[in-house]
């Protein structure tokens, strides 16, 4: 009984550790943040199977498990912010683009209406003389 109450406090500090180091920053989660806390719990509770099937015991399992799915979490985490922030940059870009192509569009029509007028001005011209 000593070793699963063992057991369940690694694994809820672990879990509050995790939740603490997260929870530190504003109150909506970055991928980052969210993916570490969800490496952490899910690899201290493998961890946790792992190690009391196989020995050495669930806290120590816990323990290297909730480390390995932190720092698995937090790298997955990481390029789930590069790649958004890849996407934020590349859909700027698009809108800036769009943005010039409707400016072109409108001197263009402009011109267009500017030559229509010349053309006039010149047929009128030419009747007069």
């Amino acid at each position: 009984m000593d070793t699963r109450l063992r057991t369940v406090s690694l694994v809820l500090l672990t879990a509050a550790f995790s939740a603490f180091t997260v929870g530190c920053g504003s109150p909506e989660l970055t991928p980052r943040e969210s993916m570490t806390l969800a490496g952490g719990v899910i690899g201290a509770g493998t961890g946790a199977l792992i190690g009391s099937a196989t020995g050495p015991g669930a806290a120590i399992g816990a323990g290297i498990g909730g480390g390995i799915g932190l720092v698995g979490g937090a790298a997955v985490g990481d390029q789930i912010e590069i790649i958004e922030a890849r996407n934020d940059q590349t859909q700027s870009l698009l809108q800036s683009q769009e943005r010039d192509i409707e400016a072109q569009r409108r001197e263009l029509d402009q011109l267009k209406i500017q030559q229509e007028r010349d053309e006039l001005q010149n047929q009128s011209q030419s009747r007069m003389r």
